[in-house]
């Protein structure tokens, strides 16, 4: 299993400093970690279409990554799209970033449920 590191060594302790909704670009301060715990749609799912447009993304250091969105929900069945499954949530779960991080909403999502905390 391969680990990236934080910015902080092993007796760093975290410390709770606030909850916040990120709506625009926004850099994790020096001194603090976010942990992302999930994000809020600005479309609707339609289970029934497979436009590309309908996908649930944020842009982490200016690099998109997709949520789950309409190209997670289908599989190709017998050459037809089948609805295999749909899941609000991140992928594989909350996620930590490190100070100096850009964060920002992309399409399809107006905000992203974040914690900060403080490294001591």
């Amino acid at each position: 299993m391969c680990a990236a590191p934080l910015g902080a060594n092993a007796q760093s302790e975290l410390t709770w400093n606030r909850a916040l909704i990120v709506t625009a670009e926004e850099i994790v301060p020096e001194g603090m970690v976010w942990k992302v715990s999930n994000y809020f749609p600005s479309c609707a799912m339609q289970l029934n279409n497979t436009d590309s447009s309908r996908d649930f993304t944020m842009t982490i250091n200016g690099n998109t990554t997709y949520l789950y969105g309409i190209d997670t929900a289908y599989a190709i069945f017998n050459g037809s799209p089948a609805l295999y499954g749909y899941s609000g949530g991140l992928p594989g779960n909350d996620f930590w970033l490190p100070a100096g991080t850009t964060l920002a909403p992309g399409n399809c999502v107006w905000g992203i449920s974040v914690v900060e905390f403080s490294i001591q």
